[in-house]
């Protein structure tokens, strides 16, 4: 929240910025990032993780990560391999 407030002071990236929810009065709002998968995107990208033909081991816990969708506890391997 508090880089959101310094991202708006300085007026850069106003895609990130902080909102009063319209719904909830007073309520503030975290807009989506343009980076977030939205659910159909998502499996997209997990039937091709899971059915991604690597050598033994090459990502091995990335499956199991993904049938999760959570991708905390991946190694830096596993990231770079996503990537």
């Amino acid at each position: 929240m508090k880089v959101r407030h310094d991202l708006q002071r300085k007026g850069i990236k106003p895609h990130l910025w902080i909102i009063v929810n319209p719904k909830r009065g007073g309520k503030m709002l975290k807009l989506a990032t343009l980076y977030m998968l939205t659910n159909v995107e998502f499996d997209t990208f997990a039937s091709v993780i899971e059915n991604l033909k690597t050598p033994l081991g090459h990502v091995s816990a990335m499956a199991q990560f993904i049938r999760r969708k959570t991708f905390k506890g991946l190694k830096s391997h596993d990231y770079h391999v996503s990537m």
